[in-house]
């Protein structure tokens, strides 16, 4: 498999899916008919750096299925910003019903002083891509079709030879 081609096929999807709105010179907006709301997600937006983030954030999405972003906020003074977290390092918690309960990172305890294990459902935001299985709380690689014809293909060629 050439990784090149790939690492190509990820920016281009990254690019196009992050391209700015013409009306409105943004990637990502906030609509709602509330305007506090609207001023609140803009600013939550900025403070995260939104616009500059966008296209590594989908092309994490694309090639693993999951991105998983730490936030960082304060009481009264709401999102500061937020930091990427590694995917492999993240359990997600839910309950019987499949609602969110919060997340376990590796090495990480929550909570302040109650030192728990588990984080608040709102620490962290899980983008995913469900793909064709909704029931494993996971994301879906946008590659994750190809292993077995490149798997297949690799073998054929080592064969040849």
């Amino acid at each position: 498999m050439d990784y090149g081609l790939v690492s190509s096929i990820l920016d281009v999807y990254a690019s196009e899916a992050s391209l700015q709105d013409y009306e409105k010179g943004v990637s990502v907006w906030i609509e709602s008919n509330a305007q506090h709301i609207v001023k609140a997600g803009k600013e939550c937006l900025s403070n995260v750096q939104m616009e500059d983030r966008i296209t590594p954030l989908l092309r994490r999405l694309a090639k693993q299925g999951d991105a998983f972003q730490r936030l960082i906020y304060s009481t009264g003074k709401g999102v500061l910003g937020w930091r990427s977290a590694p995917v492999r390092e993240i359990i997600r918690y839910e309950d019987k019903h499949q609602r969110l309960v919060g997340f376990k990172e590796a090495g990480n305890t929550y909570r302040g002083s109650l030192k728990r294990s588990v984080s608040w459902p709102w620490d962290y935001v899980h983008f995913r891509l469900l793909g064709k299985d909704d029931e494993s709380g996971y994301g879906t690689s946008l590659l994750q079709n190809m292993f077995r014809d490149w798997r297949s293909m690799t073998l054929m060629k080592d064969a040849a030879l």
